[in-house]
């Protein structure tokens, strides 16, 4: 069998097509990546035991609460803060009866 530069040229081409063809065929089929599903806890460095973020949370929340029981003032202007806006009657008895 005598190859010329023609046909030479032409498996070339059908090279370069079948190659380019299969490409083409496995993008199109490519899987998307699986992400990582976990059912452990998920733990950010403020929410270790210790860490300073979480004592001034709870020395926070703890202010906040004394604030509420012995400062009427402060009761009031969260109340009208965090109850104002429910347009729901019995939400907004709710609302105001969980701060009592």
């Amino acid at each position: 069998m005598v190859i010329t530069m023609k046909t030479r040229s032409n498996l070339g081409l059908i090279l370069a097509a079948a190659c380019l063809t299969m490409a083409t065929v496995s993008t199109v089929h490519a899987q998307p990546v699986p992400q990582l599903v976990t059912n452990h806890l998920q733990v950010d460095p403020g929410d270790r035991a210790g860490s300073d973020s979480a004592d001034r949370n709870v020395i926070d929340s703890q202010r906040y609460e004394r604030m509420l029981k012995v400062n009427a003032t402060f009761r009031e202007q969260r109340m009208s803060k965090e109850c104002g806006s429910i347009d729901d009657p019995n939400l907004h008895e709710q609302c105001l009866v969980s701060f009592r």
